[in-house]
């Protein structure tokens, strides 16, 4: 039977335990992503793996792996699908391997080749976890690479990727506007401040530095620089998501996790879009279908 679903991306390693219903029963996160491992030899996942849940396993287990695992960099690497792509068919097109007397599965990614190149691995899963939610919407996986889907049902038709968490990052934390910041403090006024002016605005990457011009002209307090610097990004983000996913948008999901979806709440309200949050973790949503459907199979 399914015993575990590994959730194992470029920053984390997320696994849960299932019991003879398929319900959670345990659950493990920690740093172990593929960064920690890079350059070292592929024997090296497996002893991860096995070093923290082999002791929910017996021998003729079957584990399924999702995420940039599948990927070059990591342990198989499994094909893409190609989009438009009905996710529930995502088990039938897993690469298999046995090792340690249990059976794993990896998942596949999904690319699209048209209008531009785009690929993802591990939000399809989470897209099949809350696809019984979506209906015809758009769905928005806020991160360091968010993901803009638009899903009809169960078929994925489009996606695209912003990558709004990794400039954040690299702005906040590597360059001269985010060296002038003194805190990471959330203040919600200047975050929506932010957010409608990179919402509003055709000339953003020119006011990224205007964050630290206005602080050394005292417009601007440095503790609100963090707060400023996401709404302005996310607020960007919006904007660009909702003309590539069209009249869709209007209507926006959310998947992720809360404090993120917090944030993304704020700034779709600000901007009078109509949002909801999935409620649960969608990727042990799409494990547990992914195992209905391969117990079907049998």
């Amino acid at each position: 039977m399914i015993r575990a679903g590994v959730d194992w991306g470029s920053s984390s390693f997320r696994a849960y335990r299932f019991d003879e219903q398929g319900s959670v029963i345990d659950s493990i996160s920690n740093a172990s992503g593929l960064r920690e491992i890079h350059g070292e030899s592929i024997s090296r996942f497996e002893a991860v793996l096995f070093d923290n849940i082999g002791h929910w396993l017996s021998e003729g287990d079957s584990i399924l792996l999702s995420g940039m695992i599948t990927s070059k960099a990591g342990w198989v690497e499994t094909q893409y699908l190609t989009c438009p792509q009905d996710v529930t068919e995502l088990a039938s097109h897993a690469t298999s391997m046995d090792t340690h007397g249990c059976h794993l599965l990896f998942l596949p990614g999904i690319k699209q080749t048209e209008p531009v190149a785009d690929v993802m691995r591990g939000e399809e899963l989470q897209l099949l976890g809350a696809s019984n939610s979506t209906g015809r919407s758009t769905v928005v996986l806020p991160g360091t690479h968010s993901k803009w889907a638009k899903m009809n049902g169960t078929t994925l038709s489009a996606f695209r990727t912003i990558m709004t968490g990794e400039l954040f990052a690299l702005i906040r934390h590597q360059s001269l506007v985010g060296a002038i910041a003194t805190s990471d403090t959330y203040n919600e006024d200047k975050f929506i401040k932010g957010v409608q002016q990179g919402y509003s605005s055709d000339t953003v990457l020119s006011e990224l530095f205007t964050l630290r011009s206005s602080v050394l002209l005292e417009q601007l307090t440095a503790s609100s620089v963090h707060s400023k610097l996401s709404g302005l990004l996310i607020g960007r983000e919006i904007r660009e998501g909702q003309q590539l996913m069209g009249d869709d948008s209007d209507s926006v999901i959310l998947v992720g996790a809360d404090k993120l979806c917090d944030l993304y709440k704020v700034a779709f309200k600000t901007l009078g879009t109509k949002v909801t949050q999935f409620e649960g973790e969608a990727a042990v949503s799409g494990f547990q279908l992914v195992a209905n459907s391969l117990l079907k199979e049998d």
